[in-house]
């Protein structure tokens, strides 16, 4: 993108890097996120708790890390509490994560977060994707909810679509930030989050 450089600078926090959390199933398509983030003119630094996601990372990269490759760095962290893992999605700028608690626990932390709902078959899993999404992008302007949808359903949908979709993610990254802000804050006076999981659950 002839703008990617200007989106970045956008997209950037203070340390001039994006600090990511992946949390993830082991069928994700990590190996095309991850080469678009090494391609990409933002350093990103990705950690990867052990389990499902680190054997995901080291089955990709072939090898023990931690792994460098071109602007991402990826670090395998070790297991952590839950009050660690609540600390790590809310020191980090963007967080992957998976099934229902961390999906929650991401909501909570008011930061942006990318959902990969727990598999099933006759994708019933997406049509819990659908349930929220269409609740999550109420406060979005329509092109940033439209983008939001599209990444979400790449992701869950283990396409490699989501390189391609990166750069649109990341330049909506500001309106995300405050998005998200509000949207955590929605949560805790309403206390909707177990509302919100029982909606998805009851679209099935």
């Amino acid at each position: 993108m002839a703008n990617a450089p200007a989106v970045c600078v956008a997209a950037l926090p203070a340390s001039e890097r994006l600090e990511i959390s992946l949390f993830c199933y082991e069928s994700t398509p990590i190996g095309a996120l991850f080469s678009a983030w090494a391609e990409g003119d933002c350093p990103i630094r990705c950690r990867v708790p052990p389990g499902q996601p680190l054997k995901a990372v080291k089955t990709h990269f072939g090898c023990d890390g931690p792994w460098q490759f071109g602007n991402l760095q990826v670090e395998p962290i070790p297991f952590l509490s839950q009050p660690d893992y609540d600390r790590l999605l809310w020191s980090c700028d963007l967080n992957f994560v998976r099934g229902e608690d961390s999906f929650v626990r991401a909501q909570w932390a008011g930061r942006p977060f990318v959902w990969q709902a727990y598999w099933q078959q006759q994708d019933t899993h997406l049509l819990k994707l659908d349930a929220f999404l269409q609740r999550y992008v109420e406060g979005l302007p329509a092109p940033a909810g439209k983008t939001v949808g599209d990444f979400f359903q790449a992701w869950n949908r283990i396409s490699p679509q989501v390189a391609r979709l990166w750069p649109e993610f990341l330049a909506i990254f500001p309106e995300l930030k405050a998005h998200n802000q509000r949207w955590a804050e929605h949560l805790s006076e309403y206390r909707l989050v177990n509302n919100l999981v029982n909606f998805c659950l009851g679209k099935l």
